[in-house]
């Protein structure tokens, strides 16, 4: 039996499928980029919806190469299931990892609009 998906299904399914595999997943949110696909003349460009992963790690129980390994699990775990096959070239998937922040009350930083 053969299934379609609209690209908005699969991100919803996506994205339900990370925050229920790995409890550190904090937000999980689609952007889209346009990829240049070489250097010749036409220069042929894909959109690329690169999946945003947020990890809270606010109370330091992971170091750098356990967030580094855990990013590694999540975009095989990912590619494997749903065959994203974003490591090829001119592939439409990309990952982008982000740790969610703890400021004090009185930072001065600008706002993330997510």
């Amino acid at each position: 039996m053969k299934y379609i998906l609209t690209e908005s299904k699969l991100e919803g399914l996506i994205e339900k499928f990370i925050t229920k595999s790995f409890p550190l997943v904090y937000k999980v949110y689609f952007t889209k980029r346009d990829k240049i696909l070489g250097s010749s003349e036409g220069r042929p460009t894909v959109e690329e919806t690169i999946i945003n992963i947020i990890l809270d790690n606010s109370d330091n129980s992971m170091n750098r190469q356990d967030l580094f390994k855990l990013e590694s699990e999540i975009r095989n775990k990912v590619d494997d299931y749903f065959s994203l096959d974003y490591q090829k070239y001119g592939s439409d998937w990309g990952f982008n990892f982000r740790q969610l922040a703890v400021v004090g009350i009185f930072a001065d930083i600008p706002k993330l609009n997510l």
